[in-house]
């Protein structure tokens, strides 16, 4: 797999759920998570 850095401050908890996305699925997606996506993934 691979790791993208979103945010420089990601602070995890000790415990929790996992959470994972399948951009397999991004077309069928709201538009403005794709918009995230694409923003946190190629910032200006």
């Amino acid at each position: 797999g691979e790791f993208i850095m979103v945010d420089r401050d990601v602070k995890m908890k000790k415990k929790g759920n996992i959470y994972s996305l399948n951009e397999g699925y991004a077309k069928d997606f709201d538009p403005a998570i794709n918009e995230y996506l694409q923003r946190k993934k190629f910032p200006p």
